[in-house]
């Protein structure tokens, strides 16, 4: 989500002070009216946070290089009738995994980011726990396959969904430690991490798949084990920093549970909800219809999940840094919608050319077999662009503390979505999925929208219009990095 000649995402945090301690510093100091300039771009630091989220972007291009070989291997291997099933599999321990993980994630994030735990308290929690929760989750789905299999998952063989169960305490582990690093704002590692990870199942994955020839047993195994190198990885990062970690011990606090889990839960409830509203989908298309249809219905999806590329880079900067500006509301409202038109904008403009493209790219790259993914793509545009500024807005009202705010109005967009999906699927098949998905997106943002704006005196105006200032940011912004990229080249090129 490679390390051979050093590339551009290594930059070490001092030189650029994005670290959390100096950030939190400098804010402090501006909260007691220290000699932070007033302009907005200083008082934000902007430049920091385009630098962090370009960081994320990269890796999140990365990212999705790698998950494109695997897309196309596994779609060229299986089939859509062999994706489908892979993509349903899956469904049960990612369900499993996000209803016991109890929001700790994010908690992690918030607290760490605020200072209020060590990152060496954090880190021996979050192996604790999940530990724990792991076990939980791997029983509750063993019980799933041993007395529901068939009316939940039918076609789906029983000994796929029991190896599917691989990815639980893998996939745990890693989101909890991994979010160590998002606290602590050092992104620069964080997106290392999370491209060693998928870079690993990817290439677990063409072993089994390709070269031993397991199909749809041998991708679930290759997904599931590739978060192990993320824990792996995450674990030798925290030992690097003794004084930030000291000696990790896996233990329970009690005042660390109570604060984590009163956050927590109220950031749990929306997750679910989100979680639940995403793959409701694909579980009644497999239900109503057939694997091979919800093998099509996964590839449109995943394409669209590309182009929010943007959108979960800036949310992945904004949580930590919307926590670490408690008492500075002026920064806060200016931050979230000089990012939410930017994300906006950029996301409408990369969606509408990849919908122009779909088909013929699909038909190039995938086969015959899956060129009405092209036709779902288009219909879940709408989804995707309304949900990129809905992941902004969110991560500014959950760094403010007010998570539940998200949960509900996550719960009303999963009550419009599969209402919509149990009229619209079996009428319409996927084509009908993905109608019920973008109505539903665009009506919870349109709520979350209005919320903000009303609850923190924010226009409407500010979300969605470029300003002068926004166009000369951006060329500014576009002749720095085009000047370091050019430099960085010679820089290279001289070496040999």
């Amino acid at each position: 989500m490679h390390r051979a000649a050093r590339p551009a995402v290594s930059i070490p945090m001092q030189n650029w002070g994005f670290g959390a301690g100096a950030m939190a510093g400098r804010f402090a100091h501006a909260r007691k009216g220290g000699g932070m300039s007033t302009r907005p771009s200083a008082a934000l630091n902007l430049r920091q946070v385009g630098t962090a989220s370009g960081i994320t972007m990269l890796r999140q291009a990365v990212a999705m290089g790698i998950a494109f070989v695997s897309s196309v291997l596994l779609a060229r291997v299986l089939g859509p009738e062999g994706k489908g099933i892979y993509g349903v599999a899956l469904l049960l321990p990612s369900t499993a995994t996000t209803l016991v993980n109890l929001g700790i994630a994010p908690a992690t994030v918030y607290y760490v980011a605020r200072g209020d735990f060590s990152p060496r308290q954090v880190a021996g929690n979050a192996i604790r726990m999940s530990i724990m929760l792991s076990a939980l989750a791997i029983a509750l789905s063993l019980a799933v396959t041993a007395f529901a299999s068939d009316t939940l998952f039918p076609a789906v063989p029983v000994h796929l969904l029991r190896i599917s169960l691989l990815y639980i305490p893998f996939a745990l582990g890693n989101l909890y430690l991994l979010s160590i690093i998002q606290g602590l704002q050092d992104f620069g590692t964080y997106n290392l991490i999370a491209v060693t990870s998928q870079a690993c199942t990817l290439a677990i994955t063409i072993l089994l798949v390709c070269v031993l020839n397991l199909g749809v047993a041998g991708a679930l195994v290759g997904f599931s084990t590739g978060h192990l190198a993320g824990i792996l990885a995450t674990i030798y990062t925290l030992k690097l920093r003794p004084r930030l970690t000291g000696r990790l011990r896996i233990w329970v606090g009690g005042d660390y549970v109570r604060k984590v889990l009163s956050y927590g839960l109220r950031a749990h409830l929306s997750n679910v909800i989100t979680f639940l509203t995403n793959h409701a989908d694909l579980f009644l298309v497999n239900l109503y219809r057939n694997p091979a249809e919800a093998g099509i219905y996964t590839l449109a999806v995943g394409l669209a999940e590309r182009l929010s590329i943007v959108s979960s880079s800036a949310s992945t900067v904004m949580l930590p840094r919307i926590s670490e500006l408690e008492g500075s509301e002026h920064l806060r409202q200016e931050l979230t919608p000089i990012v939410a038109r930017h994300v906006f904008l950029v996301t409408l403009v990369l969606s509408l050319l990849a919908a122009l493209g779909a088909r013929l790219f699909v038909r190039l790259i995938y086969g015959e077999a899956f060129e009405s993914a092209a036709l779902v793509f288009a219909a879940l545009v709408p989804s995707t662009v309304f949900h990129s500024l809905s992941r902004v807005l969110s991560s500014d009202i959950a760094g403010r503390g007010r998570p539940q705010i998200n949960a509900r109005i996550a719960a009303v967009q999963m009550a419009v979505t599969i209402a919509l999906d149990f009229v619209l699927i079996p009428a319409f098949g996927i084509l009908g999925a993905a109608m019920a998905s973008s109505i539903a997106t665009t009506v919870s943002t349109l709520i979350k929208t209005i919320y903000y704006t009303t609850s923190f005196g924010i226009t409407w105006r500010a979300l969605f219009v470029f300003t002068k200032d926004d166009v000369e940011r951006l060329g500014r912004i576009a002749r720095v990095q085009g000047a370091a990229l050019i430099d960085r080249v010679r820089r290279v090129l001289g070496r040999r």
